[in-house]
């Protein structure tokens, strides 16, 4: 029987989420993973650059298959084939056999799933409730975080030492498996009716000539930035505040996945209520900016409590602000024939960091040790200047074709969307 609640739905789809928990679970045993595999820091970076080499150009291609065919189709092959990597990892031990599966990841994860996601949640609402629905997917990732990571620890344990990264990853990969079959059982395609477009480059250059596909990438790419930058607070806490690994890693899935599962939801509801993607957005960068520069200011001899609160509250803003990565696109007028390949290419652009920021991180690391945190820190707060930046852009957008954007919204209703 198949599931009929959209939001039920919006939660099992996001179990495919848990394709990018693969690739980055180094960053969330950073440790354990250097440990397992015998890696330097600029190795580990490099690892996630490769990555980030195949996934930027996999969102654009990967759009343009979202519009093409069955959404659910990719998503479910996606879960199959990035568990088998997983699972592959586990009897992994050389370098160079790394470096191919996280490149294989990107076609796996990225290609495959993301476009594809957003295009079902897109499609079970209008273009007024987009911040909620995009808002429960993100709390439906925190809830699959929480409780897989969390129970990774509760199982695990103190034997996370003993056992090591190589058995999370073979429990990932077998929980992506179960995952493809319970939506093979439970789910239809909400995204079935929509009308696909041309599998060719003809939709791709009618995308690139939107100026909200920009102004979305660019707020996208600041925020992942941000994400990507606050990472390195559990090496940070475990390495140079002096906080214990297991507390550190316990600190960082609670910031990232917890508090995501209450603030999300919040930051989509805030978006609709508040009538637009602009008014979180600048008020999140600049809280982030301010934190951003009070770790920095303050230093790691500062007290623990204060350095986790700042860390927490960072992370309270940055979880109400990623609902606004996603509802630009809907919010901005583009057609809903058109959302893979739109989401596709502003991912592309807005995920590039992808390419360098790890291994630039890690070597600033190695370079310079504990005070290569504060060059990371100082990334993050140009992240929040582009976003605030393409923000500013996309608000003057929205006042000056208000009439066009409302003429998008009554053709995606005739489709009934």
């Amino acid at each position: 029987m198949k599931i009929k609640n959209r939001y039920i739905k919006i939660f099992i789809f996001a179990l495919s989420t848990l394709v990018f928990f693969l690739p980055q679970l180094s960053t969330i045993y950073y440790v354990l993973f250097i440990d397992a595999y015998d890696l330097t820091n600029a190795q580990a970076g490099t690892l996630l650059s490769v990555y980030g080499a195949t996934s930027v150009p996999a969102y654009l291609f990967g759009g343009l298959l979202a519009d093409k065919f069955s959404a659910k189709r990719l998503i479910i092959t996606s879960c199959f084939v990035t568990g088998a990597l997983g699972i592959a990892m586990t009897f992994v031990s050389a370098y160079f056999v790394l470096l191919a599966i996280y490149f294989l990841f990107g076609f796996t994860t990225t290609f495959l799933q993301w476009s594809a996601i957003c295009k079902i949640v897109r499609s079970l609402g209008n273009e007024q409730e987009q911040g909620r629905l995009f808002g429960v997917m993100e709390m439906s990732y925190a809830i699959i975080g929480v409780v897989c990571l969390y129970g990774i620890l509760a199982v695990l344990g103190s034997l996370l030492d003993t056992v090591g990264f190589k058995a999370i990853t073979s429990i990932f990969g077998i929980l992506l498996i179960i995952s493809g079959v319970l939506m093979i059982i439970l789910c239809d395609d909400p995204s079935a009716g929509i009308k696909d477009s041309d599998f060719d480059f003809k939709s791709v250059r009618k995308v690139l000539k939107h100026p909200v596909v920009w102004f979305n990438a660019f707020i996208i790419m600041g925020v992942y930035i941000l994400n990507s930058a606050s990472t390195y607070f559990s090496p940070y806490l475990s390495e140079v505040v002096g906080v214990s690994m297991s507390l550190a890693i316990g600190i960082q899935i609670a910031s990232s996945y917890i508090l995501s599962m209450i603030f999300a939801p919040v930051g989509g509801v805030v978006i609709d209520k508040s009538g637009g993607t602009t008014p979180l957005l600048f008020m999140s960068c600049g809280a982030c900016i301010a934190f951003l520069l009070g770790i920095i200011i303050l230093g790691p001899s500062a007290a623990v409590w204060l350095i986790v609160g700042i860390i927490l509250a960072y992370y309270i803003v940055l979880n109400m602000m990623k609902p606004c990565v996603y509802t630009p696109i809907p919010e901005g007028g583009v057609p809903i024939e058109l959302t893979g390949t739109a989401i596709g290419i502003a991912s592309a652009i807005g995920y590039s960091s992808d390419i360098w920021l790890y291994t630039l991180c890690g070597s600033w690391l190695d370079k310079y040790g504990d005070a290569g945190y504060s060059r990371i820190w100082g990334l993050a707060i140009g992240g929040m200047i582009i976003t605030a930046a393409a923000g500013v852009l996309f608000h003057i957008y929205k006042k000056s074709h208000k009439e066009l954007i409302e003429q998008v919204y009554k053709e995606n209703e005739m489709l009934g969307k």
